[in-house]
Order: structure tokens, then C-alpha cells, then sequence
């Protein structure tokens, strides 16, 4: 199926999404969420030598390794990869960056997290709440502008395959799929996005994560300020047409306080016309 939820995949949310696979639960803990009932290690790869031609058998261990998960080493996940050069984000370090940044955002529910092919996708969708304080600065994240409301949430995704890097996003869709993951790993047009790539500098660059993503939210207010500089037109929104007269005094005319426009030079007849 196209969400790619399997047999050792799970997705928890606070309500059912459209694929009915969702196991709903009334609060999310990440301390005891599905992500965190499971860790993934690197198993290193070894050469077989010998063993024919009278040359003894042995194993020489390779700079590749295969990822497993710790609850079920049967579970591969992906291809090997080069432990020299590839960074292993495990779920335990993933879900305490997240945690780190909710305990800065008063209010900020977890609304869905799970893992998608075969375990070798991992995400978590926290719903911003319509106000929080950030840095000791209140700030709007769901509201109203340009005639639309927003809804804003913050999408913390990552692999275990080597299909992603790790990505946070703030956007309008909620992560509860394979589907919807690509949809926020496409979305390069989002106003926050974070891409940690998984090489051997990643683990440094991960610390930066909570710091960024709350310099980010002060530029919430300002974007929602100058959003609302763009009032939606209306289809019928007519103009009325005063005529007060040649010897009009805007300033005491009380013709210009129940109009919209005062012009001496159209009369009502013409309007009417």
C-alpha cells in the first residue's frame, strides 16, 4: 500500500488518519511512544577467507555494517553502510532532540509518530498551539491571514535506510504516512527547514537543532504581521458617492462620515444611470 505502513511499522496518532491503521491514543509520551519501544545498531560485515585449498577458514571484519534493530536482530533495515563515513541517528537521540524543543514550547502536543518501510523511516508531527512564548516572546503560530487560517506543525523526519537526511519542517501537513512523509521531505519551499545529512559531521550539527528552531518562531509574529497587509477582496463591495455640493467642507461634511467617498462633481442621477 501506498503508506508503506508494514508488519514492524506503527503509526500512533490523537486521531485516525485516512489509511485506518492508526493506533489513537489520547496523549503521546515520547518516552514511551512506539519510537522509543525500539533502537536500531550497527552489526559489522565479515569476510569469509580460506576454508579451501588446505587454507584455514577465517573471518576478517570490513568497514561495512548493517543496521539492525536492537528489539529483533532479524530485522534488517536498508543496505550496509560504511561506518567510517555514515552517522547512525538512533530513535533514543532523535526523540530527545524533539523533546528538548517541546520542553521550550508551552503547549505543543505531539500529534502523530511512527515508522514506515520497514522501519526504515521515522518521523513525529507536534501541532503548535495557537499561542506559545518562546525566548520570553509571545507569539501567534495558527492564525488568520490573507483570508486563510493556518495551522501550523513542525515535522521532525529521519532514516535508517539512507533514503533521507534528517529534516525538521514546519508546515501545514501532518505526518502519518509514507505519503505524507515525502510530502514534507519534498517541501523545499517550507519557511523553516533544517537537512542534516548523515555523515560524520552530523552529531555536532544535530546540538544546533533546538537553538535554530527558536530563533526561527521569532519571525512567526512578523510574518503574520505583514500577511495581514493583504485584505482578500470582495465581490460587491460598492462604492457610495455623496454629492455634498460645490461649497463641501470635507472636515465638518457630515456626508463624508456616513460614506465611503465624497465627490462633488457626480451626482446621484448619474449613479443611477
Amino acid at each position: 500500500m501506498s503508506h508503506e505502513i508494514g508488519q514492524n511499522d506503527k503509526q500512533q496518532g490523537i486521531t485516525m488518519a485516512w489509511h485506518n491503521l492508526t493506533e489513537v491514543l489520547p496523549v503521546i509520551d515520547l518516552k514511551t511512544c512506539f519510537l522509543a519501544t525500539w533502537d536500531v545498531k550497527l552489526r559489522p560485515l565479515f569476510r569469509h577467507i580460506g576454508g579451501h585449498n588446505n587454507i584455514p577458514a577465517s573471518q576478517e571484519e570490513t568497514n561495512t555494517c548493517e543496521v539492525v534493530c536492537t528489539d529483533n536482530e532479524s530485522i534488517v533495515i536498508g543496505q550496509a553502510v560504511n561506518r567510517k563515513s555514515y552517522t547512525l541517528l538512533p530513535n533514543s537521540r532523535f526523540l530527545d532532540i524533539i523533546q528538548n524543543i517541546l520542553s521550550q514550547m508551552a503547549g505543543a502536543i505531539v500529534e502523530s509518530v511512527g515508522s514506515v518501510c520497514n522501519r526504515g523511516r521515522i518521523f513525529v508531527s507536534v501541532f503548535i498551539p495557537e499561542w506559545y512564548e518562546t525566548e520570553g516572546k509571545t507569539v501567534n503560530a495558527t492564525f488568520q491571514a490573507a483570508g486563510r487560517t493556518f495551522k501550523t506543525y513542525l515535522n521532525f523526519l529521519s532514516s535508517h535506510d539512507k533514503s533521507c537526511p534528517f529534516i525538521v519542517n514546519m508546515g501545514s501537513i501532518c505526518t502519518v504516512c509514507n505519503n505524507t512523509f515525502n510530502m514534507n521531505l519534498s517541501d523545499h519551499g517550507a519557511k523553516l527547514r533544517i537537512n542534516i545529512k548523515h555523515t560524520s559531521g552530523m552529531d555536532a550539527m544535530l546540538d544546533d537543532v533546538p537553538s535554530i528552531i527558536g530563533a526561527f518562531f521569532c519571525t512567526v509574529e512578523a510574518f503574520h504581521r505583514h500577511c495581514n497587509f493583504f485584505v482578500p477582496p470582495t465581490l460587491f463591495d460598492p462604492v457610495v458617492f455623496v454629492d455634498c455640493g460645490s461649497n463641501c467642507d470635507p472636515p465638518t461634511c457630515a456626508s463624508h462620515h456616513n460614506a465611503r467617498r465624497c465627490s462633488p462633481s457626480v451626482s446621484q442621477e448619474s449613479l443611477r444611470q
